[in-house]
């Protein structure tokens, strides 16, 4: 079973830019990751029979697991169009923010996910397409 989301309009957050560490040294959830995982729930909501339909899918065995593909579209090259911005955001720190919004709205969890796949995409538009298989 596989479904594919599109996220429209939401900027990607860093890890970071999600939890700042305050004078005390300790990581707090920011302002931004609120508002960004509030977006992600309001998006995830056009989707709810699918999700419903790979909750229904899932079973807690060992004879499933997931595999998580992310393509991220947003501005990432510099004006001449020759490289990657160092501005556009550090890959792997764009998935964890997404991922762990995402796994709030399905019955199983990170830890049993297999395959994880992403890509970053130049685009003058901003949206992030996620494939969701269950093997």
């Amino acid at each position: 079973m596989k479904i594919q989301l599109c996220l429209t309009g939401i900027k990607p957050l860093t890890l970071n830019s999600a939890y700042p560490t305050n004078k005390m040294g300790r990581r707090f959830k920011s302002d931004k990751y609120q508002q960004f995982e509030s977006k992600i729930s309001c998006e995830l909501r056009k989707y709810k029979k699918e999700i419903d339909k790979v909750n229904r899918a899932f079973k807690k065995s060992t004879k499933h697991y997931i595999e998580f593909k992310y393509k991220f579209y947003m501005p990432v090259l510099v004006k001449d169009g020759s490289r990657i911005s160092k501005t556009s955001g550090d890959l792997s720190n764009l998935i964890k923010t997404m991922e762990d919004v995402i796994f709030k709205n399905l019955i199983f969890d990170d830890s049993q996910v297999s395959f994880l796949s992403c890509e970053k995409h130049h685009s003058e538009s901003i949206y992030t397409e996620v494939f969701i298989t269950i093997v």
